[in-house]
């Protein structure tokens, strides 16, 4: 993304989520990453991971204790090179 020009940072104010500015942004060919409201404790990059972690753990559910730590336990190791 970076190599390729421009980079177009923005927050969520409501002038830059609105529809038109959206539409407008993808008409110039730009790639759009949608990030949270402020949050000291998530980065950026790391939010899609954790929305779509937050997506598949939404469509399971577990009977015990052990079979969660075990779903994360394997959440763990996939996610572990963000933290390098």
């Amino acid at each position: 993304m970076i190599s390729q020009g421009i980079v177009l940072l923005h927050d969520n104010a409501r002038p830059h989520s609105a529809g038109v500015t959206q539409n407008l942004i993808q008409q110039f060919g730009s790639e759009h990453f949608d990030h949270p409201p402020y949050n000291p404790d998530l980065a950026p990059s790391h939010y899609q991971l954790f929305l779509n972690l937050k997506h598949d753990f939404g469509l399971i559910r577990f009977d015990s204790d052990d079979d969660a730590e075990k779903r994360c336990s394997a959440v763990a190791v996939f996610t572990s090179g963000i933290f390098l």
